[in-house]
């Protein structure tokens, strides 16, 4: 990993080749995610696509993509979707909803559209890597997606009310522009850039919510490709690790509701090993104190810093716990 926005211990925890590792990141080319859907020999670095809801149609373009693989059986997939119309996410992802009405295409070379399900070709994606979505039955691949937004501006940031007004608007899948009044929400957070001393400006700033983060950041070249990838290697990471807590919880809960009582031992060992050494706290996530901030927010909204000592007290309502958040790395 490049980032400079993590610890090297912290860094270390999602790198393959370090014996202190709890996951790993692959990166998957776009020609490998669209294959069972796109019948075309030519390699494709950009998929375009067009998903269409009761009313419109919106189009967006499929990039190469992301694969967290953590040790405590659970894993990420995180699509790289790109669109000049924020209100095309809405339809995709279905925040807050188990239903979802879209209906999806993708587009040839000569223009053509070719209907798909966004459900069948996650699961022929995922199914022969031995992954499964997290809840069963019908529900949605997307039905309890997080999503990581960020848009760019061309100018910096007089005001932090800029600031929050824009990325209220990105969280809440609307235009950078629209007149919103009310934007009073129990789950959101926001953290900013701190201000440029000779310019007197900020350069970006967050909305963190339960479901979703949105960036907004100032970038006077545009520079899309390269912002997108600043993205992936600074901001992703400290996402899906606070997800890789709150998912492995809940697992484990999963696992011993279900687990015949000679394989409990096992999944014990593993609870107390992701205890102690598999979570982080926001104090050695990182040297800056924004990005701390950011991880304490996606903690706080997602309730993660309870659930470690929750699950060690469900199993032995009467014993003091082994471990607390509090204590580990």
């Amino acid at each position: 990993m490049t980032t400079m926005d993590l610890n090297e211990n912290i860094k270390a925890m999602l790198e393959r080749s370090n014996e202190a590792t709890v996951g790993s990141c692959y990166i998957i080319k776009c020609q490998d995610l669209t294959s069972k859907i796109c019948d075309t020999l030519k390699p494709v670095d950009l998929q375009r696509s067009l998903v269409s809801d009761n009313e419109e149609t919106y189009s967006f373009e499929l990039a190469s993509s992301y694969l967290y693989l953590f040790h405590t059986q659970v894993a990420f997939l995180c699509l790289s979707l790109s669109f000049t119309q924020l209100e095309a996410l809405k339809p995709i992802c279905n925040p807050g909803f188990a239903y979802s009405a879209a209906v999806f295409q993708w587009i040839d070379g000569s223009g053509e559209r070719h209907p798909f399900s966004m459900e069948n070709w996650l699961a022929d994606f995922c199914t022969p890597l031995g992954l499964h979505k997290f809840f069963d039955g019908p529900s949605s691949f997307l039905l309890d997606a997080y999503a990581y937004i960020f848009a760019m501006v061309p100018k910096r940031f007089d005001t932090l009310e800029e600031i929050q007004k824009i990325t209220f608007n990105l969280h809440k899948m609307m235009p950078l522009d629209a007149l919103i009044e009310d934007m009073s929400e129990d789950d959101i957070r926001y953290v900013y850039a701190v201000k440029h001393q000779s310019f007197n400006t900020y350069r970006w700033g967050c909305c963190v919510a339960s479901q979703a983060i949105s960036y907004v950041v100032a970038n006077e070249a545009m520079d899309w490709a390269a912002e997108t990838q600043a993205q992936a290697n600074d901001g992703l990471p400290v996402v899906l690790l606070s997800l890789y807590e709150k998912y492995t919880c809940l697992r484990f809960t999963e696992l011993i509701t279900h687990l015949e009582k000679g394989r409990i031992k096992r999944l014990k060992n593993l609870m107390l090993k992701f205890q102690a050494f598999g979570t982080v706290t926001p104090a050695n996530l990182s040297r800056w104190h924004n990005v701390k901030q950011i991880y304490a927010h996606l903690l706080e909204v997602n309730d993660i810093p309870s659930n470690p000592r929750h699950q060690q007290q469900t199993e032995h309502p009467d014993r003091t716990p082994a471990g607390d958040r509090t204590g580990t790395q």
